[in-house]
């Protein structure tokens, strides 16, 4: 359960980031941490690690696979969202 925690926080993490990037960063007016092409490129690094931690935090915690340790964290994600 522990690992579907760790998913879920960088899920909300990515969420803005998505529609931050779908809206456009032209749009929004800079601020005083405004980071230029340099947050560009920091937000693609976020969504490619999200990514990667779906896919990693997915794999079962022990070989071989049983039923009885079999990792079920990527069916409760998405039946979260």
């Amino acid at each position: 359960m522990i690992t579907a925690c760790i998913v879920l926080l960088y899920l909300s993490y990515a969420i803005p980031v998505i529609c931050l990037l779908m809206r456009g960063r032209s749009n929004i007016r800079p601020g005083p941490f405004w980071l230029g092409p340099i947050g560009l490129f920091s937000n693609i690094v976020l969504l490619m690690w999200t990514l990667f931690t779906l896919v990693m935090y997915s794999f079962p915690y022990q070989m071989p696979v049983a039923a009885s340790n079999m990792n079920c964290r990527s069916s409760r994600t998405f039946l979260t969202n």
